[in-house]
């Protein structure tokens, strides 16, 4: 689910962000949860993020705002 080409942020960089936070996400939400299934939670918080991540991305590169397809 955290692949997911739709929803997955299209830079590089925020591609590496996206998933080590989804990875820290999974283990805070099965170490503090009330759930067993944390993963879930933590696969649609990261992907409300997603966006958020390739805008400060390509800001950060100077791309002017343009999302690079890899």
């Amino acid at each position: 689910m955290v692949t997911d080409p739709v929803t997955a942020p299209r830079t590089p960089v925020a591609r590496c962000v996206y998933g080590a936070f989804c990875g820290a996400l999974v283990m805070l939400f099965r170490h503090f949860g009330a759930y067993e299934q944390g993963a879930c939670f933590a696969v649609l918080a990261a992907n409300a993020v997603a966006p958020l991540l390739d805008r400060a991305a390509t800001a950060a590169r100077g791309w002017g705002g343009k999302i690079v397809e890899s």
